[in-house]
């Protein structure tokens, strides 16, 4: 149940949406870029027609109590999709909630020029996604 304070500090991001990107650090600021204004969307984020996602592979590693320590979710790529890059976010979050430890997403991508980057040449960055090569 939220407080008193809570929602003071809620309604006052809300009333000034501008104060939201002074309180980020300034490298955070700099990723948003020079938006022309700043405006309070729903906070609702359920889905209405839940839609079902589904990783290739779930491997859990447990300790000897049987408890989830860390997870890591595979997903094998044979060729670029961008869809993809808006769902994996979403199996990490979900797997994370379920089952209450650390999860690690690995692509295994097929097509060597998913590796490299994007077919611009810039580099992959998904958004609360870190990418590691090895």
């Amino acid at each position: 149940m939220p407080s008193l304070s809570h929602d003071i500090v809620v309604e006052l991001m809300r009333n000034q949406s501008a104060l939201v990107r002074r309180l980020l650090p300034a490298r955070l600021r700099r990723a948003l870029g020079e938006a022309a204004s700043a405006e309070p969307a729903s906070a609702e984020l359920s889905q209405i027609a839940p839609t079902e996602y589904r990783a290739d592979l779930v491997t859990v590693f447990r300790d000897e109590q049987g408890r989830a320590m860390h997870a890591v979710i595979l997903e094998v790529q044979r060729q670029i999709d961008p869809d993809k890059e808006l769902s994996w976010p979403i199996y990490v979050t979900a797997a994370r909630r379920s089952l209450g430890c650390p999860v690690l997403l690995m692509v295994i991508a097929l097509e060597p020029g998913w590796r490299r980057g994007r077919e611009d040449g810039s580099a992959r960055d998904i958004q609360g996604l870190r990418f590691a090569r090895w």
